[in-house]
């Protein structure tokens, strides 16, 4: 089927599908035929053809394994993989090339093949986007996968001894962000250990999501708020809080790094 075909040209589908007149073999553009009345017409057409299939974008709602038309595969250089399906397969038309992009939001995991399996395929597991190529037989992935994610480290630097309720470190969040579950990954070091378990407090607008505990090894111990991530969003002010000093007068040279991803 000629994707050139249009409401708008009705009228000159006989030109078309003039003797000599043939597609294009993977985007399925329409060819000027020869000797055409208004060859314009085609050529716009196929002008068109060729915008949208190199830079449009195509949502699909996938419920089920998958087959892909021709038509379809060339209806935009990006294809959108929606919907609630179980792992799936997006199987594309046999004999036709095409390179495009692939962006699965589905939620499972998609195998990319030709119709009818048996050569090369590639899975896209749900959040990862891949650059790929059909020969018409087997899939290959040119480029893509899992974007990385964006890590945002929260610095705490106190070399002398901090007095009660000392802010040790203040922070204004300028994007939003996520601590993962008690700080994992989180790093501690001090220069002289506690004379007894040192609870630094981790707050939120004030109010406290978790907790830094040094013991008198120098170990440190992170905890967050019913041990889950803690979200902060752009505007919030994170804190480190020194406790009540008395009897852990001796620690100075506290430094720790907390991981936290980029929402």
């Amino acid at each position: 089927m000629k994707r050139l075909f249009g409401a708008a040209f009705g009228a000159a589908l006989f030109f078309f599908a003039a003797p000599g007149s043939a597609d294009t073999p993977n985007l399925d553009c329409g060819h000027i035929p020869t000797n055409p009345v208004q060859g314009e017409v085609t050529a716009n057409a196929a002008f068109d053809c060729l915008d949208e299939g190199t830079q449009e974008a195509v949502s699909w709602t996938i419920t089920g394994n998958e087959t892909v038309t021709q038509t379809e595969l060339a209806a935009g250089v990006l294809h959108v993989l929606g919907g609630t399906p179980s792992a799936f397969d997006f199987d594309l038309p046999a004999g036709v090339e095409r390179i495009f992009a692939l962006k699965n939001d589905s939620g499972a995991t998609a195998t990319v093949q030709v119709t009818g399996g048996g050569g090369a395929s590639v899975e896209v597991d749900d959040g990862e986007t891949f650059l790929l190529h059909s020969d018409g037989s087997d899939v290959v992935a040119i480029a893509g996968g899992a974007l990385p994610e964006r890590v945002y480290d929260i610095p705490l630097l106190a070399f002398d001894t901090p007095s009660a309720g000392d802010v040790l470190s203040k922070i204004v969040m300028d994007r939003a962000i996520t601590i993962p579950a008690d700080m994992s990954g989180g790093q501690c070091d001090v220069d002289t250990n506690p004379d007894g378990t040192y609870d630094i407090d981790l707050t939120r607008n004030g109010s406290s999501v978790g907790t830094i505990s040094i013991s008198t090894g120098g170990a440190a111990t992170l905890t967050t708020a019913s041990n889950a991530q803690q979200i902060f969003s752009a505007g919030d002010v994170l804190r480190f809080v020194a406790p009540d000093p008395s009897s852990e007068a001796s620690i100075d040279g506290i430094a720790c790094t907390i991981p936290a991803t980029v929402n």
